[in-house]
């Protein structure tokens, strides 16, 4: 017998031993009612019963990655089962940075500089980007302007955490809107997307804020333009 049940089995028997038989069984009987009360009043959901419906006879190697985000797609040989490609969440969200913004071009990122405003109060980075595509929007120019909070001037550095990160040279699409004669993004981080060529020769856009899978071009640019 184990260690356990040895030291329960002993606690038992001195606890009816102290308190009687009989106040042992008025315990345990209303031990068994209090369950049955439970388990009638609280049924298992219907989520609940297909849940575990669909979790008989899997094996700990269909459990999803722990970096799993609603949406996301995993081959079958990875984690025994294949979801869907869609993310509804995803697509909200682009949704709603596509009605904010007047401009989504897709371009390249030419030019950087920081500056002071007049004040001195804060630090403002001015970016150059080449328009490669107009994916939302009218511009006539083939360079715009999109206005930054945050940067470095000498010593001096502003950081702000959300803001989005643009680097020299890297081809994005942008969610902008009109701030005064230049452009900012619309959702911070959020409404930059960087636009890349996959393993296999398709262009795919990613934002890791939003999701961990890139996304077609082709789909995203059909979801900003209709």
């Amino acid at each position: 017998m184990p260690v356990w049940s040895s030291k329960f089995s002993e606690s038992l028997k001195l606890w009816v031993k102290k308190h009687g038989a009989r106040r042992f069984v008025y315990v345990a009987v209303i031990a068994f009612f209090a369950i049955v009360i439970a388990t009638v009043r609280y049924p298992p959901t219907q989520q609940e019963k297909n849940k575990s419906q669909n979790n008989k006879g899997k094996s700990s190697q269909g459990s999803l990655p722990v970096d799993y985000r609603p949406g996301d797609t995993y081959s079958s040989r990875n984690i025994g089962v294949e979801l869907k490609d869609s993310n509804p969440v995803v697509k909200k969200r682009i949704e709603e940075l596509v009605g904010k913004s007047t401009l989504v071009p897709r371009g390249k990122i030419v030019a950087a500089k920081s500056d002071w405003t007049p004040d001195k109060k804060q630090i403002y980075t001015y970016i150059t980007m080449t328009v490669k595509e107009l994916l939302k929007g009218e511009e006539p120019a083939k360079q715009i302007t999109i206005k930054q909070l945050g940067g470095r001037v000498g010593e001096m550095m502003l950081y702000v955490p959300d803001a989005p990160r643009l680097q020299l040279g890297e081809d994005v699409v942008l969610m902008l809107k009109r701030w005064d004669s230049e452009y900012v993004v619309v959702g911070l981080a959020d409404g930059k997307f960087g636009v890349r060529t996959d393993p296999e020769g398709r262009q795919v856009v990613e934002n890791d804020r939003l999701s961990n899978k890139p996304i077609s071009f082709e789909d995203f640019k059909k979801q900003v333009t209709n």
